[in-house]
């Protein structure tokens, strides 16, 4: 185990094909069920870790930040596995814009357990990394292994690679979203009468995509994306008081994405809990379908 004056770690986030949507246990954050990720290569997080002299200090792009609970945990648990408690400053920078839709937490909290890891030397495992990711963030534990990634609930591990599926972002609106993630969750578990029905078969939904990865099925896997995110948004919508991540400027790239599919399952949409839609092609239909967006503010992904 041996201390380093600085390092630098880059991590990247990821968009949930099979979505986690509340919590098994809160204390523990804990997912409620598995899901299944593709990594977003194009967009990184960088965050370099070095000594301080002013106590522990976080700069977000640039950018001096108060530490929230989440961040001093891992710091923490870093500090007392090595028995080091000297201050440390962090520096994070991410080469995507705020509030577009991109889950930065995933590509944060995951740069952060990483960049800790090497600063310290501790070389946990990637498993054990993916669980310390998780404890800050459910989605930043999916960001800790490479390429397509399930997460059991606990920890996360690569299951497959498909390096001919392309994933861009359509940016529709910056503005941050009026209601987060974790209330989100915790008011559809607590109103949605359709919840508890969707846990029973999501295990089965993601044995099924699984097979699809395996089997490279596109079309079959596209469309099991599509209904995934028209499901978890419409339970969201049947909580009370109703949750709607969706505007109508979404429902018109669904709908151009359904006239594109119209002979043949070319192009598929996923919606996280926010305004904006992630697309999915083949390298090979990539011209074809991207001139249907000609008019959108496009990002890709990996």
């Amino acid at each position: 185990m041996s201390l380093h004056k600085k390092i630098t770690i880059i991590s990247n986030p990821n968009i949930a094909i099979i979505k986690y949507w509340g919590k098994e246990n809160i204390e523990e954050n804990i997912c409620s069920n598995q899901s299944i990720s593709f990594q977003l290569t194009k967009l990184t997080t960088t965050t370099s870790i070095s000594f301080s002299k002013d106590g522990d200090e976080f700069i977000f792009n640039g950018d001096k930040c108060k530490l929230n609970n989440k961040i001093k945990f891992i710091i923490e648990l870093f500090k007392e596995t090595v028995k080091n408690n000297q201050p440390i400053r962090i520096e994070s920078i991410n080469n995507f814009p705020h509030s577009c839709g991109i889950a930065s937490s995933a590509s944060g909290f995951s740069a952060l357990v990483k960049a800790l890891d090497k600063f310290y030397g501790t070389n946990f495992s990637e498993q054990d990394l993916s669980i310390l990711a998780r404890r800050c963030s459910g989605s930043a534990s999916r960001s800790i292994p490479c390429d397509i990634v399930l997460c059991n609930k606990i920890s996360s591990r690569s299951i497959d690679k498909w390096e001919e599926i392309k994933i861009f972002l359509i940016n529709l609106d910056g503005t941050p979203k009026k209601v987060s993630s974790t209330e989100g969750m915790c008011r559809t578990q607590e109103t949605s009468f359709f919840y508890k029905e969707r846990l029973t078969r999501i295990d089965d939904k993601i044995e099924l995509c699984i097979e699809y990865i395996k089997s490279k099925d596109h079309q079959s896997l596209f469309k099991m994306i599509m209904r995934e995110s028209n499901e978890i948004h419409s339970i969201m919508f049947e909580s009370y008081p109703p949750i709607r991540y969706i505007n109508d400027k979404g429902f018109e790239v669904m709908e151009i994405v359904h006239e594109i599919n119209k002979n043949e399952i070319k192009v598929a949409y996923s919606f996280d809990a926010g305004t904006n839609p992630f697309i999915f092609v083949l390298k090979k239909d990539i011209e074809e379908v991207l001139k249907n967006f000609k008019d959108y503010n496009i990002i890709e992904c990996n």
